[in-house]
C-alpha cells in the first residue's frame, strides 16, 4: 500500500496513520513490531542526548517500509527494498535534511559499522545479519 503524496499540513496525520495501519507488523523476524523498533530507536536517541532532528530521524528511519513498493518481507526474501531511500524521499518535502539524510544513510552506516567494528557486527541478530547481506553486506 503506497500512500498518496500529502500536503504539508497533513504530513503528521499521514505518519500517524501509517504507524496505525502498518506499525503492528512483525519487524523482519524480530521479537518486536515495526513501530516498537522505530520507537525504541527514537528512545535510544533521546537517551543519548541527540538533537530533536536526530530523534525524529530515528523514529522515522524505517518509514520507507511503510510507503515503498516492496513490503518489509522483501528483505527476508532476498530483495533489497531500498527503504532508506524511499523513506527519505517521501519525507524530503516536509522535513529538513537534518532529518532526511540520517534516514537516507542509516543502512550505509550499519554497513560501515559492521565492516569496521567486529563487536558491533557480533551484536546483530540473525534477522539483522540477513538484511545486512541483502543490502550489500559488510
Amino acid at each position: 500500500m503506497k500512500p498518496q503524496h500529502v500536503d504539508s499540513d497533513s504530513i503528521i496525520d499521514s505518519i500517524l496513520d501509517l504507524f496505525a495501519q502498518r506499525g503492528a507488523q512483525e519487524y523482519t523476524g524480530e521479537a518486536v513490531t515495526m513501530s516498537q523498533h522505530m520507537e525504541q530507536s527514537a528512545a535510544c536517541a533521546v537517551a543519548d542526548g541527540a538533537p530533536d532532528s536526530l530523534v525524529i530521524a530515528a523514529l522515522l528511519h524505517d518509514i520507507g517500509h511503510f510507503v515503498g513498493d516492496h513490503p518489509i518481507e522483501a528483505l527476508e526474501n532476498g530483495i533489497d527494498n531500498t527503504h532508506e531511500e524511499v523513506g527519505a524521499s517521501y519525507l524530503e518535502p516536509y522535513f529538513p535534511a537534518s532529518v532526511t539524510e540520517p534516514i537516507r544513510l542509516h543502512v550505509a552506516a550499519k554497513r560501515y559499522l559492521c565492516a569496521t567494528n567486529d563487536e558491533y557486527f557480533g551484536r546483530l541478530s540473525d534477522a539483522s545479519v540477513n538484511s545486512l547481506m541483502v543490502q550489500g553486506g559488510r
